[in-house]
């Protein structure tokens, strides 16, 4: 029987490192997908524990900020079920956490906390790049993990962090594109494209409504009460808007003061004069504006379209908007178009 020599076994443990770590970047350089990133993120960790022969390798990364995560991708037996779970990591002992915060990796073999197994040893690293906190990687095995295995997965969430870092902000950019800045609302851009999708799309259930609103006494209250009331007025309406839409739905913010609806798979106008109503409802209830209380109403007009008649994004606002402008002139809330055939 032939003895590998241990400094054989060192080297070809170092290869195998090397491999999962060379994998891994390619991985990530090549995917723009967050679980994808995620995925990768575990799967190469595990790896560079086990090339050591390590049994029993769990490995967990929890994204969130400061040290309170939530667990997003495991790798290792019994570990699927830890996802969604929130880890507080500010609950470990003192001196621990201390080391978390200074962004030191920390390491037990001997169960100081929760955090450690009863036997073997488990590594926790904050995850931080370019001064941005984007999780944590905890790494577990049932035997001690080697200094060469933690430098090594030190080393490999270096990348990891940046990747994530990375995604973070292309998200972010891409939310500041097509959102509204003080609502959080979509803007006019991403409600072209969801009235292009849904007007144009294949065939579809029920009708596309767009509702549109206008706030009522607006600049009075702005006038009376200032700019910040004004934010706080706009955000409570977005807040209601968004109690009103269901998945594949979308909330605007088109104007200063001025509002929208996009709902899918409405089965007729009444279906969609309802929603309206119930806006306009939500809207009589009180308002904290700066510490003031007020109440705001508004008009709105309702527009149908059946997806596949050809009809334009221009023709569904621009039908709206009138029907909205007869409401307000009518002193009643709500004004319904006949459906397009």
């Amino acid at each position: 029987m032939r003895v590998q020599r241990p400094g054989r076994a060192l080297r070809d443990q170092a290869l195998e490192r090397e491999r999962a770590v060379a994998e891994g970047a390619a991985r990530l350089a090549a995917s723009g997908d967050r679980d994808v990133v995620q995925s990768t993120a575990v799967e190469t960790a595990a790896a560079i524990a086990g090339s050591a022969g390590a049994k029993g390798v769990r490995v967990m990364l929890g994204i969130g900020h400061d040290l309170r995560h939530e667990i997003v991708a495991t790798a290792g037996e019994r570990t699927a079920s830890a996802i969604g779970r929130v880890v507080d990591f500010d609950e470990l002992p003192e001196h621990l956490v201390a080391a978390l915060r200074r962004g030191e990796a920390i390491y037990l073999e001997r169960p100081e906390s929760d955090l450690a197994p009863r036997r073997g040893g488990v590594l926790v690293i904050r995850l931080r790049a370019g001064g941005r906190d984007v999780g944590v990687l905890s790494v577990s095995a049932n035997a001690p993990l080697t200094p060469a295995v933690r430098a090594a997965l030190c080393s490999w969430t270096s990348q990891v962090a940046a990747s994530l870092a990375g995604l973070a902000l292309t998200e972010e950019l891409l939310h500041r594109a097509y959102h509204d800045p003080l609502t959080g609302l979509a803007n006019r851009e991403l409600l072209r494209q969801r009235l292009e999708a849904a007007l144009h799309g294949g065939p579809a259930e029920g009708f596309t409504a767009f509702l549109l609103l206008d706030l009522d006494r607006f600049d009075q209250i702005t006038e009376a009460l200032g700019a910040r009331a004004g934010d706080d007025v706009l955000c409570a309406v977005a807040d209601r808007l968004r109690g009103m839409v269901g998945p594949g739905d979308l909330a605007v913010r088109l104007d200063v003061a001025e509002f929208g609806l996009v709902l899918g798979g409405v089965r007729d106008a009444d279906a969609a004069t309802a929603v309206a109503e119930r806006l306009i409802s939500a809207l009589r209830a009180p308002i904290t504006a700066d510490g003031h209380p007020v109440t705001i109403g508004g008009s709105i007009g309702v527009a149908l379209r059946a997806p596949g008649t050809g009809a334009s994004i221009d023709e569904i606002v621009g039908d709206a908007d009138a029907a909205m402008n007869r409401a307000r002139e009518a002193a009643g809330p709500v004004r319904r178009l006949s459906v397009a055939s």
